[in-house]
């Protein structure tokens, strides 16, 4: 799920773009798409990846295919086990599952980047994603970036530690340049101006334009 949740992009811009392809090339690209859905779907999650990140980035790349495919049927399948899982995954407070579980910003961000682009298809899960995107600028305005990964219950996170990942260092601190593509997606969600987001104070326009597509997305998205 992690690998493919980069192709969110290429499905957007296929959206947009599949008039300009001739039937048969659609047809192509939809038999890919349907074995893509169909190898997510059989994907089997562990009591831990079943509520975290994994699964997020899995129903939003589902929710996208479902409609791509205009396969009503997998969509209302997929529907229901997202509200489900948005019940175990998304705290009250508006921490996510992942970061009570791996104590790291990190994580909450990756969780929280799904959800962002789950809510641009399902609206009724704005309230929540809000509620987490508010968590996340809380503790940065809090300054509580640092001693990161330090209460983790992932094993994977001191392996990779070990292995030279310098963001899952044990009581490191978060690199806040990392939450680019989330301010920019919470913006497109809200329908608000990029420039009215306090979380701007915390990046540069460097740091802002490198992400380009999400950026490209947000000013389409007021026409």
């Amino acid at each position: 799920p992690i690998d493919e949740t980069r192709l969110e992009g290429f499905l957007w811009s296929y959206d947009l773009l599949r008039c300009y392809f001739t039937w048969e090339e659609q047809q192509t690209i939809n038999t890919w798409l349907k074995t893509l859905q169909q190898k997510k779907h059989a994907w089997q999650f562990g009591p831990s990846s079943t509520k975290n990140n994994l699964r997020t980035h899995q129903l939003k790349m589902l929710l996208m295919l479902d409609r791509l495919l205009d396969d009503d049927e997998s969509l209302a399948k997929d529907q229901k086990i997202l509200a489900e899982h948005a019940k175990n995954n998304m705290l009250k407070n508006g921490a996510s599952f992942d970061y009570k579980e791996r104590d790291a910003l990190h994580y909450h961000v990756y969780d929280l980047e799904p959800w962002l682009e789950i809510a641009l298809l399902e609206p009724e899960y704005k309230v929540v994603v809000n509620r987490a995107y508010d968590f996340l600028i809380k503790q940065i305005q809090a300054d509580n970036i640092h001693n990161q990964f330090k209460r983790s219950k992932q094993k994977i996170d001191a392996k990779r530690a070990k292995g030279g990942f310098g963001y899952a260092k044990k009581g490191g601190t978060y690199d806040v340049k990392k939450i680019a593509r989330s301010v920019i997606v919470h913006s497109t969600l809200n329908q608000s101006a990029l420039a009215e987001d306090s979380a701007l104070n915390y990046l540069s326009k460097d740091q802002i334009k490198q992400n380009i597509f999400f950026l490209a997305r947000h000013d389409l998205w007021h026409f």
